[in-house]
């Protein structure tokens, strides 16, 4: 008998946005979350811009790795990118899914491509897949 692979990529969206929103950034463009994610700093006046590359990094990171140094041992694109280690911390805990598995791909609709499908949930993920039906094959266990 065939297995059935159900597609992720909204769920893994929903848990690099969360992170994101976590962060204090947010989708430069909501129809296209390729072109990644801006933070605009109310004491500067300037806006933050993070590569949806540099965000998935983020979003992949252990726990155990967190550090002031941060952004020079990922990295990251942008070097100038500040992010506390406690904003870090935080956003752990309002991820959906352990790692997000999307690559960007400037030919697929929304520069997202998924890499794979198979994904964990974390405690919050559950909770958030629990009263959506199309996410029940995930709760399976």
């Amino acid at each position: 008998m065939k297995e059935l692979i159900y597609s992720t990529q909204t769920l893994q969206i929903e848990s690099l946005c969360e992170y994101a929103r976590s962060l204090g950034f947010i989708p430069r463009d909501n129809e296209m979350i390729g072109r990644g994610f801006e933070h605009f700093d109310m004491r500067s006046w300037h806006s933050h811009h993070c590569s949806f590359s540099d965000m998935c990094t983020l979003h992949n990171l252990e726990p155990l790795h967190l550090n002031g140094k941060i952004r020079r041992e990922l990295r990251l694109s942008n070097l100038y990118l500040d992010i506390p280690v406690m904003q870090l911390q935080f956003a752990m805990h309002n991820k959906l899914v352990e790692s997000v598995k999307l690559q960007y791909d400037s030919k697929s609709y929304g520069c997202i491509k998924v890499q794979s499908n198979l994904v964990k949930l974390t405690e919050k993920g559950r909770q958030y897949c629990k009263p959506l039906s199309r996410y029940d094959f995930l709760l399976e266990d």
